[in-house]
């Protein structure tokens, strides 16, 4: 069985679950003619909170530009990972601006009727593309990611 649900990031609390129940049932439910599956199933998911102004931060099953879109329209803002789902999304544009760890890219596209989506990419070990309609692209401090390590001896994690 799958599931998708959108949780609180301040309290961890599930707020809705959507349980994916097979192809032919999925097709028609609300949304997904006009948009797709995966388009569908968040704006379901977060019809809740239409015309309130929320960010929603999304991992990169739920991120693309038609989902950002769509969200920005209802009055929700986001900030979401891009992988596969990168149609009309310049990716390989910002990867390419990132060859480098600690490079960071930023583009700033304008939508038909007038909306700003933003495409941003840092490059860490591997790049990472997110699509987001809320935040800034001004340039920030670099930012050093640290690994804990297990020590055996000591018997627990230590930085």
């Amino acid at each position: 069985m799958m599931i998708k649900c959108v949780c609180c990031s301040e309290t961890g609390i599930m707020l809705a679950v959507e349980i994916c129940e097979g192809q032919t049932i999925m097709r028609e439910k609300e949304f997904t003619k006009e948009w797709g599956q995966t388009c569908a199933t968040t704006l379901r998911l977060v019809k809740p909170w239409y015309g309130t102004g929320k960010i929603v931060i999304a991992d990169a099953w739920f991120g693309s530009l038609r989902t950002a879109y769509n969200l920005l329209k209802r009055d929700l803002y986001s900030v979401m990972n891009v992988k596969t789902a990168h149609g009309g999304f310049p990716k390989k544009a910002l990867r390419d601006m990132c060859p480098e760890r600690n490079n960071q890219a930023h583009m700033e596209l304008k939508t038909e009727d007038g909306h700003t989506i933003y495409g941003s990419c840092h490059r860490d070990v591997q790049p990472m593309v997110l699509v987001h309609t809320t935040g800034t692209s001004d340039q920030g401090e670099n930012r050093y990611r640290r690994f804990a390590a297990f020590d055996k001896e000591v018997g627990h994690v230590v930085r």
